[in-house]
């Protein structure tokens, strides 16, 4: 599923703590298989930049994590606005600054092969 959707079905269900930690948690799976597939077609690709993206996926994940954990040892506290934000901005960013960078590389270096 789009990691975006997702994020917007959480915003969706805020008034359900319950809910939200669930879709929530969902989130960080999907999350941590879509940095994983995004890795191995980068090792397919020979990206030489792997190591610093491999980087910003564990800092994205840790933060999702941390954010999961603190919302589960919080009981009374529900989840608003302010961390889905922290979700999609971590996101976008990450896609405008690391995942933009390796679309022009794949296409670069299939550019050079044809």
């Amino acid at each position: 599923r789009d990691l975006l959707v997702m994020a917007n079905e959480i915003i969706a269900n805020l008034k359900d703590n319950r809910k939200a930690l669930d879709l929530l948690t969902a989130f960080v799976r999907a999350t941590e298989q879509h940095f994983e597939d995004e890795e191995n077609c980068m090792k397919e690709h020979g990206y030489p930049f792997i190591p610093n993206h491999v980087v910003e996926h564990k800092v994205i994940i840790h933060r999702l994590n941390a954010l999961a954990r603190d919302l589960r040892n919080t009981a009374t506290r529900k989840m608003d606005r302010i961390y889905i934000l922290e979700i999609t901005r971590g996101l976008l960013n990450h896609i405008d600054n690391y995942d933009i960078q390796f679309g022009q590389y794949v296409a670069k270096k299939q550019m050079t092969q044809s």
